[in-house]
């Protein structure tokens, strides 16, 4: 850690456990987030806690920390030059969050990914803003840069093979519910049937309380409701 004070902080997407801890910071730290972020913080009806809440054994007796709105938007890719490294900010279009942002430093192979990634827990989906296509789009593209340090918001940095495992398990989540939906699955008992399964346990892990996956298969499922209503596909 260094002893320089803190001259930029990043929102990498608006749910709390990105932005919760930003009041903590000097008001002279310059708060950048993607445009999505910004809206999300800005609109006092968005709830940006669904995650923090689950995990919480008194939920009740908890409150959200006050929302410190971001100075610098950014739509597209953003460069910060420290005089030493070029530091990239990378928004992504889709994924755990809308305008995800990524960063980079490519002279190092380093990125910090957020929640593009989970290495300690199950990963959270976002019912109404995840989107688990874009979410595997992003960790293939992650991928092909063949980075050397991969850093998440939470747990140990890991490698570009834990990458492709993790990718693994939101493709065979997307996977399950297509196929129930292919197979005739009533729609109210399709999560249930594309969770009946083995495999289940070798991508998560199901003692985790609270575990996540429901997230993901709801997060799946309402996606795949939604493109076959834009179809007109019973």
């Amino acid at each position: 850690m260094s002893d320089k004070p803190v001259q930029y902080l990043l929102y990498t997407h608006p749910h709390v456990e990105s932005t919760g801890g930003a009041s903590a910071f000097p008001e002279s730290a310059l708060v950048i987030a993607s445009s999505q972020t910004h809206e999300a913080l800005v609109d006092a009806s968005s709830d940006l806690a669904g995650e923090t809440r689950r995990r919480l054994r008194a939920a009740d007796d908890w409150s959200a920390p006050p929302r410190v709105p971001a100075e610098v938007v950014i739509g597209s890719t953003l460069r910060l030059v420290d005089g030493k490294h070029t530091v990239e900010l990378l928004p992504l279009q889709g994924g755990h969050y809308p305008g995800h942002v990524v960063v980079r430093i490519e002279a190092e192979g380093f990125y910090y990914v957020g929640s593009l990634i989970s290495t300690d827990r199950n990963p959270f989906a976002d019912v109404v803003h995840s989107d688990l296509r874009s979410w595997v789009n992003a960790l293939n593209a992650l991928s092909v840069l063949r980075p050397e340090t991969i850093v998440p918001l939470r747990g140990e940095p890991v490698e570009a093979d834990r990458i492709r495992r993790f990718r693994d398990s939101l493709v065979w989540v997307v996977g399950q519910v297509e196929n129930a939906f292919i197979e005739g699955v009533a729609t109210d008992e399709i999560l249930a049937f594309a969770m009946d399964s083995p495999k289940l346990a070798e991508y998560f892990d199901l003692e985790a309380d609270p575990s996540f996956v429901d997230t993901l298969f709801r997060s799946a499922f309402e996606q795949a409701l939604d493109e076959r209503r834009k179809r007109e596909v019973p």
